[in-house]
């Protein structure tokens, strides 16, 4: 059971930073700069990219979903720390529920 818990966290806790850094942090303000401030078009493209990311599944279309969520959120915040403990929660949220409820 504590090794159960130790991942929900840590693996929550790993995704949700470096899937922030890399795919909004990084991939997102590339396209902005890229596509001359067209935020918009930016935040679609980092999402349809980070949905089939994770495969060619519903979870792509759910990672879809909030990738634009996340990239909505940076975009109007311009910090990373909001997306990352949203990303982490959610993770949290989905992995406990994948092992508990469905176990």
């Amino acid at each position: 059971m504590t090794i159960v818990v130790y991942t929900i966290v840590v693996t929550s806790l790993t995704a949700g930073v470096c899937e922030e850094i890399i795919w909004r942090g990084y991939l997102q303000t590339r396209l902005d700069n890229k596509l001359s401030g067209k935020t918009g078009i930016a935040i679609v493209i980092q999402a349809i990219l980070f949905g089939l990311w994770h495969g060619t599944s519903i979870h792509a279309v759910f990672t879809t979903i909030f990738g634009l969520i996340y990239g909505l959120v940076y975009a109007k915040m311009k910090r990373l720390m909001p997306v990352i403990v949203g990303h982490w929660l959610g993770d949290a949220l989905g992995f406990s529920y994948m092992y508990f409820m469905m176990a």
